[in-house]
């Protein structure tokens, strides 16, 4: 089975596909604002994986600012 991977760029909404894949162009994005999404393929399989320039407890604020708390 082939393994098939592909990566796009987010910031502002728009979404785009790069053409390197690498761990080191993927940190350049980060450092530069933009969200990535690594996707991987291999046979009926699909992992996605995504790279946020935020820390969790930023985008736990973010989260909490658009759609409050979760009542638990």
């Amino acid at each position: 089975m082939s393994k098939k991977v592909a990566c796009y760029k987010v910031k502002n909404k728009k979404t785009t596909k790069i053409r390197k894949c690498d761990q080191k162009s993927i940190n350049l994005l980060l450092d530069n604002g933009y969200s990535v999404s690594k996707v991987t393929e291999q046979g009926n399989k699909t992992k996605i994986v995504t790279f946020s320039p935020m820390t969790r407890e930023e985008a736990w604020r973010e989260h909490k600012k658009k759609f409050g708390s979760i009542p638990f």
